[in-house]
């Protein structure tokens, strides 16, 4: 296991829009994206720390990070019809995916869905492994408001529509777990494996 010093974070975003504007109608095109890696701390700090040593953290795996991106594209018209009419159309989608990678020590075989390693005569049930959990998503729909107005009485009509839909990709919804490095499972080559993003052994699927 490498160990690491200190804590640290990437981030990084982008944003563009584009647009028609018309004497009668609007249409305005919007993308944005966002992307994080920090290093984890979720295990706080011990209360015999708070005085001399505000900075640390039990973490020591080199890459004990929180990886996510998220992508959101936004289309939306707004424009008159007739001369009473007023309509407001919006459509949405946001594509979202990461994980985050944790060196288990000492963990359990039977939780990757792996079986005992035998070597010899000695049978070995448990050692230290590098896992990710991810998660992978898409998030859809539509807004929509229409107004008439009439002299002096207006009406407001509204419907909006939203949609989730889950990309599964192991049997329950979109979230999974992938064994990266177990000690005693050829260790070296499936971390460097882990770490090109290559296909790893799925061991489970969790909410």
């Amino acid at each position: 296991m490498a160990l690491w010093t200190g804590p640290f974070q990437i981030l990084g975003s982008w944003f563009v829009s584009g647009g028609y504007y018309g004497e009668k109608s609007v249409i305005k095109l919007i993308a944005f994206s966002g992307k994080e890696q920090t290093y984890q701390s979720w295990a706080g700090l011990p209360q015999d720390k708070l005085t001399n040593d505000r900075t640390f953290n039990s973490y020591t795996y080199d890459n004990e990070t929180d990886n996510y991106q998220q992508d959101h594209y936004q289309l939306i018209y707004t424009g008159k019809v007739g001369s009473n009419w007023k309509t407001n159309l919006a459509l949405h989608y946001t594509y979202g995916r990461g994980y985050y990678e944790q060196f288990r020590a000492d963990d359990d075989f039977g939780n990757y869905a792996l079986a005992p390693v035998k070597i010899g005569d000695e049978v070995i049930e448990r050692t230290d492994f590098i896992r990710r959990r991810w998660l992978d998503n898409d998030f859809y729909g539509f807004v929509g408001s229409a107004k008439l107005h009439l002299y002096r009485w207006q009406t407001r009509l509204d419907h909006r529509w939203r949609g989730q839909s889950l990309r599964w990709r192991t049997l329950w919804r979109d979230h999974l777990g992938k064994n990266c490095w177990p000690k005693q499972h050829s260790g070296s080559l499936l971390r460097q494996q882990c770490r090109q993003g290559r296909p790893k052994h799925v061991y489970q699927s969790y909410l």
